[in-house]
């Protein structure tokens, strides 16, 4: 049994991929995913009857859950407990609701932050494609308080940043480095998170819908779209596309307001703002951009 937990807390905003990188580091023998867990806390209330099966894989029975949360004791560290009921010296986790990383209850337990960043423009598209009726102005507002916040707590913290879009097209280096600094050895196929044993109580519904078409189990919502993801997953060995469609769907008018509002803050997680704008043209193009301006505009005066 392990003497001493390691809380592995990534932080990070939506549509960044943090389910799908919770579980691929539960894929380690050393460590146990559990997914967000404001969702385990909640089932730990008595005579909660409302959330229903702990394990979003297996639903109802789980043979794992079912053994170890009648044994947890919410007034004590409940991943320190977990840890000790599962054998894993590691549990993993992301975005917990303030209170409930519990790293003032318990000396020994050791907090590792990751923190996962992605492009803003292909942030804002998924935010639109899920809330369509939102405006480029809203979607703006929504995206930049939060990562304001992510990058303060991220330079604050030194702990290692991950790139979206890193993760998506050259993953093995990138989960190298959170595996390191958190203390873990992943398997060699561990991005095939699916073929693993995990039980979450909570994350994205279409990652974990992975793990139960590998099973065989139903899966509710999109199925056609997640077993069609699914069958292009076995295809390609894990390997996925990183999609960018906001380089080919966004109008000039869309593209300013983002550059306008949050290019200068998001060129500060190394994204390359737009250099279809002529403010962000390298200086010999900003000169020649700026000579025929005005030289179209002296044009039109005469």
């Amino acid at each position: 049994m392990p003497t001493n937990t390691t809380v592995i807390d990534i932080r990070s905003l939506s549509y960044t991929g943090t389910t799908w990188l919770n579980l691929v580091l539960g894929t380690s023998s050393d460590a146990f995913a559990i997914g967000p867990p404001d969702r385990l806390f909640r089932l730990l209330e008595p005579c909660n009857k409302e959330e229903g099966a702990p394990c979003r894989v297996c639903g109802d029975p789980c043979s794992l859950w079912d053994s170890i949360l009648p044994r947890i004791d919410p007034e004590k560290n409940v991943y320190r407990q977990v840890s000790e009921l599962t054998g894993c010296s590691h549990v993993v986790i992301n975005n917990p609701a303030p209170g409930r990383a519990q790293d003032d209850l318990d000396e020994t337990i050791n907090i590792k932050p990751v923190f996962v960043v992605r492009d803003g423009r292909g942030t804002i598209h998924s935010y639109r494609r899920y809330f369509p009726d939102k405006s480029m102005e809203e979607a703006i507002n929504w995206f930049l308080p939060a990562a304001r916040s992510l990058h303060a707590k991220a330079e604050s913290s030194g702990s290692p940043t991950l790139r979206f879009e890193d993760l998506i097209v050259n993953p093995e280096e990138a989960l190298l480095e959170a595996a390191s600094y958190s203390g873990l050895e992943l398997p060699h196929n561990a991005h095939l998170y699916w073929e693993h044993d995990l039980h979450p109580v909570a994350g994205n519904g279409g990652a974990i819908a992975m793990r139960k078409l590998h099973l065989g189990l139903q899966v509710s919502g999109k199925r056609t779209d997640f077993i069609t993801r699914y069958d292009r997953l076995v295809e390609s060995k894990g390997r996925q596309a990183l999609e960018e469609e906001w380089k080919e769907t966004w109008t000039p008018d869309e593209l300013h307001a983002f550059d306008r509002k949050a290019g200068a803050f998001n060129a500060g997680f190394n994204y390359d703002r737009d250099p279809g704008i002529p403010g962000n043209r390298p200086g010999i193009l900003n000169r020649l951009h700026g000579a025929c301006t005005a030289l179209l505009n002296r044009n039109e005066r005469n």
